[in-house]
């Protein structure tokens, strides 16, 4: 029957309700247990959603001023609405024959019963993870397992095993301690979450009389934000509410849980343990994943600057490069010979990657000529603000702060030591400050 725009509008209506219903019935079902079944829910939710936006879009065009759909939806609710009185009893007649011939062609087709919506709950939606990822962990201990052996081929000396020890005794500490980034309730869901954590605020109520206070349909919101039965009388709920302030969710009865809960669910001290130790694994991965993203933070830009390159080059450039390549390769003694020949450098220049210095405008223009030290690094020398900046997340910067135990954030980068010729400043009659070096080439200038 949905051969009128009116109609199509309440179909839509129609369908983002019964979606909504399907999210709802979804994560109120028991039995969904173990990574595989809540990943294949959160598919199932989210694909619900996007056609949920999807029918709002439309509907959204059939109510917005200025759309076709608005002005056809205004002209039937005006025919509908007997603009025309010579047209009433036509109208009607015509709507009336419309239905008849609906229910003639489908007289089985009743929609007084209840939807079977088992189906839909049990689909198995396609989750784009491929064998080797297993459901995202087994990727995640791939690319670790990576990483380890990338690092440990580039940077044979660092004593990477050591690092990523103390990394997990730190990791575990703040896991324990309920601070670990992303894993805070220790991956035990709301089941070690307070009422007030959960954003029923408990505090100012000092008694169940208090409490009722708030009314029922009050107190049914917050006993079902906290998964707590909330059926039985106003009293009822209100000492039921009460007994959670002040309380960890997991402390209390089990039996003030409803049924399709999934904090009571989760009541088992050993399924409890079980998930802990499950969430613990996973957050090392990502906690070790992402300590080496930070060692390796200059290896993925240059690989990224190398990808972007050969992106921009032209066939004939590729070509090019691969055959300077091959006659590199293929010139043997050549090479050797003209690697022992003197390369006269008087200014002692940088070399390319071809072996040969490099032009002393590009010298100046990087800044190579200026030297900077970082006393953390044992007073190591940088050429180049770039190099000295890209420096404090490599492997030696790092070491040294954490054998200084400072935390090594941007907070503490540039504290490498006191340059007297750029860090002190000097100021002149007319309040101009500069480095102590400009200072003393205008004051021989006789400009200052």
């Amino acid at each position: 029957m949905a051969n009128t725009f009116i109609e199509q509008i309440r179909g839509l209506h129609e369908d983002a309700e019964r979606l909504e219903r399907l999210i709802v019935k979804d994560y109120r079902q028991e039995g969904v247990k173990g990574h595989r079944e809540r990943l294949s829910q959160n598919h199932r939710v989210r694909a619900r959603l996007d056609k949920i936006q999807e029918v709002s879009r439309k509907l959204l065009r059939a109510y917005r001023d200025g759309e076709d759909e608005c002005e056809a939806r205004r002209e039937e609710v005006a025919g509908l609405g007997g603009s025309d009185q010579t047209r009433v009893f036509a109208t009607f007649y015509e709507r009336l024959k419309e239905v008849r011939d609906y229910h003639r062609r489908f007289p089985v087709h009743d929609v007084t019963g209840p939807e079977d919506d088992s189906d839909a709950l049990k689909e198995e939606p396609q989750v784009p993870f491929t064998g080797e990822e297993g459901l995202g962990r087994q990727y995640l201990t791939s690319l670790l397992d990576y990483l380890v052996t990338f690092y440990e081929r580039t940077q044979p000396l660092a004593q990477l095993p050591r690092q990523l020890a103390k990394l997990e005794e730190e990791l575990r500490a703040a896991f324990d301690a309920g601070t670990a980034p992303g894993w805070e309730d220790r991956g035990v869901g709301q089941a070690g979450a307070t009422a007030e954590e959960l954003g029923v605020d408990l505090d100012a109520f000092d008694s169940v009389d208090e409490v009722e206070i708030m009314g029922a349909d009050r107190l049914k919101e917050a006993l079902t934000a906290l998964g707590l039965k909330c059926g039985g009388t106003t009293r009822q709920r209100a000492e039921r509410l009460y007994a959670a302030k002040g309380r960890r969710l997991d402390e209390l009865d089990p039996k003030l849980f409803s049924k399709g809960s999934a904090l009571a669910a989760a009541r088992d001290e050993a399924a409890l343990a079980k998930r802990r130790e499950a969430a613990w694994g996973a957050c090392a991965l990502e906690g070790k994943v992402a300590r080496l993203g930070e060692l390796l933070a200059n290896v993925v830009s240059d690989t990224r600057g190398r990808i972007e390159k050969k992106q921009a080059q032209t066939y004939e450039e590729m070509l090019a490069e691969l055959e300077e390549a091959e006659a590199e390769a293929g010139a043997g003694a050549d090479e050797d010979e003209e690697e022992d020949e003197y390369i006269y450098n008087p200014l002692k220049l940088p070399l390319g990657w071809d072996g040969k210095p490099i032009p002393y405008w590009l010298y100046k223009l990087h800044g190579l000529n200026q030297e900077f030290k970082c006393e953390v690094c044992g007073n190591y020398s940088y050429w180049g603000r770039r190099a000295f900046e890209r420096h404090f997340k490599e492997w030696r910067h790092v070491n040294g702060m954490r054998a200084l135990g400072i935390p090594n954030t941007k907070d503490f980068y540039e504290g490498g030591g006191f340059n007297p010729e750029t860090d002190e400043e000097l100021e002149d009659a007319e309040g101009n400050v500069f480095n102590k070096k400009t200072y003393e080439d205008l004051r021989r200038q006789g400009l200052i």
